[in-house]
């Protein structure tokens, strides 16, 4: 009898081996599942983009960059035309969905959906260079109203070049990544434009 008793827990154990083997099995098959769908409807995603001005790599937009080119135009004109800074400060941050949805634009829908599927090794940093870029549009609207303020013209000519210089940086970047590269600009540099 007291034979049996440790045949009984390895039986036991074996039972429970097995059991959660096929349970680990079950959830690996819904993640490849789910892992599967996903990879499906990316590969669709490319499909429909090719001809488009959606890269089939990012799954990624350039026209998104727009919104920031206008912004940064205007900031050129101010030392010329300081009433441009009317116009800079009605110019607000603009979602990627929310640029596509306001655009008008044959392939909005396309460019939001897309935008969704997007691998995060691009969306992510895609992302986080846009919020430097609103970041910078409105600390740069700070320096260049207070140079205004002052009468500065040389000092409002330097911060104003500054700022395009530096959001024209950014916008180069926020391109790179949405034709396929994965690298971004370091911090020292994004700290370097906001004055750290």
């Amino acid at each position: 009898m007291g034979d049996q008793q440790p045949f009984k827990v390895w039986f036991t154990w074996v039972g429970y081996d097995k059991w959660m083997t096929d349970v680990c099995a079950e959830s690996d098959c819904a993640a490849a599942s789910a892992d599967n769908d996903a990879s499906g409807a990316v590969a669709e995603l490319r499909r429909r983009v090719v001809g488009t001005n959606i890269s089939d790599t990012s799954l990624l937009a350039t026209d998104y960059l727009n919104h920031f080119n206008e912004v940064v135009m205007l900031i050129d004109m101010i030392p010329d035309m300081p009433e441009c800074l009317d116009d800079v400060r009605e110019w607000r941050p603009k979602s990627y969905a929310q640029h596509f949805a306001d655009s008008g634009l044959p392939e909005a829908d396309l460019a939001i959906a897309a935008y969704e599927l997007s691998p995060e090794v691009f969306r992510l940093p895609l992302d986080k260079t846009v919020d430097n870029l609103n970041r910078l549009v409105f600390s740069s609207l700070d320096r260049i109203t207070s140079s205004i303020e002052s009468g500065d013209q040389v000092g409002l000519a330097d911060v104003a070049s500054r700022a395009s210089r530096d959001m024209q940086r950014l916008i180069e970047a926020a391109s790179a990544i949405i034709n396929g590269a994965t690298s971004t600009i370091d911090k020292t540099e994004i700290e370097s434009m906001f004055g750290c």
